[in-house]
């Protein structure tokens, strides 16, 4: 990082931005460079990969364990589902010749605890036609044999909290479809979650007890942190890094993104959009402070 820093020094200073221009990502303006996908690892995110790594690769048992990643909105936990099952895809060589080789299958839990709709995302994710679109029991019959036959090792759950829009007695039903492909294909589960997802897994204690919890929690306005933001933004600028081993920039930055992974790249990202626009190439705290930001719990609260 040094060298990086040494470079970025003689670079000129970003100015003021224009208020003239548009202020975020999606304000009529399309930057490839910054609107991608990356990946920037980090310490609890390595963590998250190997318990999942755990799981997937565990021997066959007959209550296979499961694990809940919980987190708050907005602090990674997609990403950290998405990057996981991409790394093992990449990982795997050709099925059988007639079904491909699918380790994990990851998608949304359904509104409303519909288990009907869970039951035919997981068959569209293996890559099937549904044999019907209202016979739950022909449906999971028909899922438990396409696991077998794609090699299936995790099952991943993104937004299992939204379970919880349904009524006591779909949620009832929907936890016990749960438990039985569980039992049934001996594959582990993970779900990602908020914490209100944590306590509507023990509702059912048999399935509940199956599960432990790993707790993602906020960044500290630390090393670590400054780390993480660091590289997050050298995506954009590689010769750019010196401003995040100011502790007053990161404090702020911190502060406007509540210690949560999703913004921190939002916010930064903003900020690059502004810089790109305007030619700059070396951040400064006054720069920073000068595009619009609205942190996280303010927006929930509807203050501008």
């Amino acid at each position: 990082m040094a060298d990086r820093i040494r470079a970025a020094k003689q670079s000129t200073t970003m100015p003021p931005p224009s208020l003239e221009l548009p202020l975020t990502p999606g304000a009529g303006i399309f930057d490839p460079s910054i609107d991608a996908e990356f990946w920037v690892p980090y310490s609890a995110a390595e963590r998250a990969f190997a318990r999942m790594r755990r799981l997937a690769n565990s021997p066959i048992v007959s209550r296979p364990a499961c694990l809940m990643i919980e987190a708050p909105t907005n602090h990674g936990k997609t990403q950290i589902a998405m990057r996981f099952k991409a790394v093992q895809e990449a990982s795997v060589g050709p099925g059988d010749g007639e079904m491909a080789v699918i380790p994990v299958i990851r998608f949304f839990a359904p509104p409303g605890s519909d288990r009907r709709l869970m039951l035919l995302r997981m068959i569209e994710e293996l890559g099937a036609q549904p044999v019907s679109s209202r016979d739950a029991t022909a449906l999971q019959n028909q899922l438990v044999h396409l696991l077998r036959r794609t090699g299936t090792r995790l099952i991943l759950i993104d937004e299992f909290h939204q379970m919880l829009t349904g009524s006591a007695g779909a949620q009832t039903a929907f936890l016990g479809v749960l438990k039985d492909l569980i039992n049934e294909t001996q594959i582990p589960v993970v779900v990602f979650g908020l914490r209100e997802a944590t306590r509507a897994l023990q509702t059912d204690q048999q399935l509940g007890n199956r599960f432990d919890v790993l707790e993602m929690p906020l960044w500290e306005p630390n090393e670590s942190f400054a780390r993480f933001a660091g590289c997050v933004w050298m995506t954009w600028f590689p010769e750019d890094s010196e401003l995040f081993e100011s502790p007053n920039f990161i404090q702020r930055l911190h502060a406007e993104t509540e210690g949560l992974t999703g913004e921190v790249v939002k916010r930064l990202r903003a900020i690059a959009y502004r810089a790109r626009i305007e030619g700059v190439a070396k951040l400064s705290e006054e720069y920073a402070r000068y595009v619009p930001w609205t942190p996280p719990s303010r927006r929930r609260a509807g203050i501008g």
